[in-house]
């Protein structure tokens, strides 16, 4: 996301001073809501189940993907017959709520102290982003997930970091009910096909000087201009993976998945903020930036997780 220079506001390209915060309340309520766009790694992979008024969210996991049997054959003028299908293990997540306050100083009002209003309110945003990653990442490690050990340590050069990717997409895209082994006659699959490799920022690095992954780069057809020790940089798809990277998953294990598929969330209410209110007895005004929402994971199978500090 672009930054703002301090005293800009992103929206109107307005220059700003930390009295104009003051007398104009909603003014910092809007920066903030601003600087928060797209920073939710969770609408990235999980499904918004919409909004919730309880603060419970009721969900099944493994539910199945297909009906008890197929559709069939009818005569003219038949009775169509109903399929049945089953819902899965019916589980409940319940929200959760996350705040932060901002103040402003009468001092910092009186000195005009800008660059650390704007200090505060993008350590707010990046505070919200490093815990809601966590909390996701937590979320699915306690989800049952599948683990599969890496053939080497990615850290390794000559590892084969392809052959881990294609084997972790083939367990996703294999995964049936019964746990059968994969083959023709499996009729219970549950038809996940992964479309996203989430890693952190240090794993990524390991990608640049991978054997393995720069091999796909010297195969001509263009591709050569697209190597990451050209750009510096990753596609945004790897082996029709989106890759998704976070600065605040652990370095020793890479996810592979369907997106919107895996999990979901629902916000009792959304992330928000209030406007600026004085607090007279102190001397500073201040604003509060809150979020009550909750994660869940209801097809566990549709991702896998691999172990690359082997």
């Amino acid at each position: 996301m672009p930054t703002v220079p301090a005293g800009m506001y992103s929206q109107q390209g307005l220059r700003v001073t930390v009295n104009s915060y003051i007398k104009q309340p909603k003014l910092v309520e809007a920066r903030l809501l601003d600087i928060m766009r797209m920073q939710w790694i969770m609408a990235e992979l999980l499904r918004d189940v919409g909004g919730n008024d309880s603060g419970v969210v009721q969900y099944n996991v493994d539910g199945p993907l297909f009906a008890d049997s197929d559709p069939l054959m009818v005569a003219e003028g038949a009775e169509i017959p109903l399929l049945t299908g089953s819902d899965g293990l019916a589980k409940a997540a319940f929200t959760v709520k996350y705040a932060a306050g901002l103040q402003i100083t009468k001092e910092a009002r009186t000195r005009n102290k800008l660059d650390q209003v704007d200090r505060r309110m993008k350590q707010i945003r990046n505070s919200f982003t490093r815990l809601y990653e966590r909390l996701l990442f937590s979320t699915m490690d306690n989800a049952g997930i599948q683990v599969m050990p890496a053939s080497a340590d990615w850290n390794i050069s000559t590892t084969n970091i392809r052959a881990d990717v294609l084997k972790a997409m083939a367990i996703v895209r294999e995964a049936n009910q019964s746990g059968a082994t994969p083959g023709p006659l499996v009729d219970d699959y549950l038809g996940f096909e992964p479309d996203a490799i989430v890693m952190s920022t240090r794993v990524q690095e390991y990608f640049f000087g991978n054997d393995s992954v720069i091999d796909v780069y010297r195969t001509g057809g263009g591709l050569d201009v697209k190597n990451p020790l050209y750009t510096g940089t990753l596609e945004k798809t790897f082996m029709g993976l989106r890759v998704v990277v976070s600065r605040f998953l652990p370095d020793d294990a890479v996810w592979i998945m369907e997106r919107k598929t895996l999990g979901g969330w629902s916000d009792e209410y959304p992330f928000q903020t209030e406007p600026l209110y004085p607090d007279k007895p102190r001397q500073v005004w201040r604003t509060d930036a809150f979020r009550r929402t909750a994660m869940f994971i209801d097809q566990p199978k549709a991702a896998v997780k691999i172990d690359i500090d082997v």
